[in-house]
């Protein structure tokens, strides 16, 4: 492969990156794609009820990851209240 080829093909590659990475970087709602939002809302009512032990009971709950449910909380700054015994 010649190497005026290969240059341009790691610039169009680099410029793709750079688009990829800062493309609706602060856009919220783009983020949430994957997940129906009415089923994140009433996981996250659940996620600040108080009426479970621990964050993966509500994401079983919901059929959600931990993760997913954790991360939509932390971009709408809702907190976890663990249920008290």
């Amino acid at each position: 492969m010649k190497f005026e080829r290969l240059e341009a093909l790691t610039r169009w590659g680099e410029d793709n990156r750079t688009v990829r990475k800062n493309f609706n970087q602060s856009n919220v709602v783009n983020q949430q794609y994957r997940t129906p939002k009415e089923k994140i809302r009433r996981a996250l009512e659940d996620y600040a009820s108080g009426q479970f032990k621990f964050k993966k009971d509500v994401a079983k709950k919901h059929n959600l990851s931990t993760p997913t449910l954790v991360r939509h909380a932390n971009l709408r700054g809702v907190t976890f209240i663990k249920e008290s015994e």
